[in-house]
């Protein structure tokens, strides 16, 4: 038997909607913070990488920690409801995601040093070999490009010592780091090469992102030193009602209605106005037209088949289908379900049929605050 669920609070861990409210409810954080952040102290600068900030300041030693607390202040403020974890720097060095900041008289050095304190994949592990080096490249790798140029030999050789703490054999170690400084000398000579003939020029094409294909696209076109980009072909801009108000979506019925009521839609929820002042609520997953024909059918027959031609037949009233109003749309049954039974309630007396689900008034309210 099949059970059906529904999440009351929070977002589906997975849910594809999730990156995108989390990125519009920290792009609203972001406003409330850019007019706040100058009162305290000037030159402040903000960098932000997801829900992770990390604040630069012009101070002194005497008023850094008054300072610290008056922007601490308004970062919590701006972030509520979240609960904000703050660090300082100590003996001149503070940690932002996977670097790690040391703070000299006259320069700032960065170095490549990840958080988690979480061991590398054991060699000794089922894992392909394939994995393990990829894992020992991307240490490497990371060292020597994300680093400064004063710690990357520092962060270069701390990250050689994780892979030998984690069983690498050192001819691993050895082959990945030939292959980085061969891959960095070609990439040397490429550049002094194409600098030579085409200087500040770059070979860049854009094409349509299809799955496999653009990515063995790109990777010819790599040998020939051209870049490649990927076009997306839906983008939330388009997606988004509010910046496209205009736009007309096509729908290509298969069907050739004799006599359609409304342009035709698939998966909706609609409202029918009646000529009493009441309308009815339902939906369907079908073309409109086909749901609406079946309620004029049903509609002064006896005896009545369903709420709608009752109440016509006890109230002498017609219903307006062409003037039938989509009031949603949705691929899902349950989600139709849901917004028509909100809809229903929203009427109340107002409308002559019945809800298919029970909703509570905390449900109602979530939905209509939504």
């Amino acid at each position: 038997m099949r059970l059906l669920f529904f999440r009351k609070k929070g977002v589906c861990i997975g849910s594809c909607l999730a990156p995108i409210l989390s990125d519009l409810f920290l792009a609203k954080i972001d406003r409330r913070l850019s007019p706040t952040l100058g009162q305290p102290t000037e030159g402040i600068t903000i960098f932000r990488f997801v829900d992770d900030f990390m604040v630069f300041f012009n101070s002194t030693l005497d008023r850094f920690q008054d300072q610290c607390d008056d922007i601490v202040c308004i970062l919590r403020s701006c972030l509520s409801p979240l609960v904000m974890t703050v660090e300082l720097p100590v003996d001149g060095t503070i940690r932002f995601l996977d670097l790690k900041f040391v703070f000299r008289d006259n320069h700032t050095c960065w170095s490549y040093e990840p958080r988690a304190k979480k061991a590398l994949l054991s060699f000794s592990s089922s894992h392909s070999k394939l994995i393990k080096r990829g894992i020992a490249k991307m240490c490497l790798n990371n060292a020597l490009i994300i680093s400064c140029s004063h710690l990357a030999d520092a962060s270069f050789k701390h990250q050689v010592s994780r892979l030998q703490t984690a069983g690498y054999p050192s001819h691993l170690i050895i082959s990945v780091a030939e292959g980085l400084l061969r891959r960095a000398k070609g990439t040397q000579d490429r550049s002094t090469t194409v600098g030579s003939s085409a200087p500040n020029k770059e070979n860049v094409a854009v094409i349509p992102y299809i799955h496999q294909v653009s990515h063995n696209l790109k990777k010819i076109a790599g040998r020939s030193n051209t870049r490649v980009l990927f076009s997306a072909p839906l983008k939330l801009g388009n997606l988004c009602k509010k910046t496209n108000p205009d736009k007309k979506i096509s729908v290509v019925c298969p069907k050739k209605h004799t006599k359609p009521f409304i342009p035709c839609r698939t998966c909706v929820i609609y409202r029918i106005p009646l000529s009493c002042g009441r309308v009815y609520i339902g939906q369907t997953g079908r073309c409109i037209n086909d749901r609406l024909r079946e309620h004029s059918n049903k509609v002064g027959k006896s005896p009545p088949d369903g709420f709608l031609a009752l109440h016509c037949l006890k109230c002498t009233c017609q219903p307006n289908f062409d003037k039938t109003v989509i009031v949603g749309k949705s691929s899902s049954e349950i989600t139709r379900i849901v917004i028509e039974a909100e809809q229903i309630d929203y009427f109340g007396e107002s409308c002559v049929s019945k809800t298919s689900l029970s909703l509570s008034k905390k449900e109602l309210d979530y939905l209509r605050m939504c």
